[in-house]
């Protein structure tokens, strides 16, 4: 008797550990999905980005969604560039009242190009900045990192 007792004992054990088991790796699946729909991008909107142009001092695309058809995105990058004395700059903004000439050039339109103003009134030579280290595709808009 006492072993039938021991050996209920460990078939409750094993018995809870499996359920547990079980109710665990599902949690665990669902929490892998939503965390990957949470992770921030970090740039690299030229991988799912196609038909890349400027329309004025906006960066516009259509862009790939996690799924369904290509959304056709726009992203104002004069508020996230700069000019700092006749040099385009990530982080700023205002660039678009002191640069002429921008441009998109590079695959897949990926570069910013623009001849920028110094602070001494001089025309700067044309600068280039990569706007694939910035910009990134986030569920088919186009998002500042």
């Amino acid at each position: 008797m006492k072993r039938f007792f021991q050996n209920r004992s460990l078939m409750c054990t094993l018995g809870g550990l499996l359920l547990f088991g079980l109710l665990l790796v599902p949690a665990t699946q669902v929490f892998a999905a939503s965390s990957q729909a949470q992770i921030p991008a970090t740039g690299g909107f030229q991988q799912s980005c196609y038909s890349v142009a400027l329309s004025g001092n906006s960066l516009t695309a259509d862009c790939r969604p996690y799924h369904g058809s290509l959304v056709y995105s726009t992203l104002n990058i004069d508020a996230h560039y700069g000019n700092v004395d006749g040099t385009l700059t990530a982080g700023g903004s205002g660039f678009g009242s002191s640069c002429d000439d921008v441009y998109l050039s590079g695959t897949n339109n990926g570069n910013l190009n623009a001849h920028c103003l110094e602070s001494n009134q001089i025309w700067w030579d044309y600068n280039t900045v990569n706007l694939n280290l910035h910009v990134a595709n986030v569920n088919g808009h186009l998002v500042w990192q």
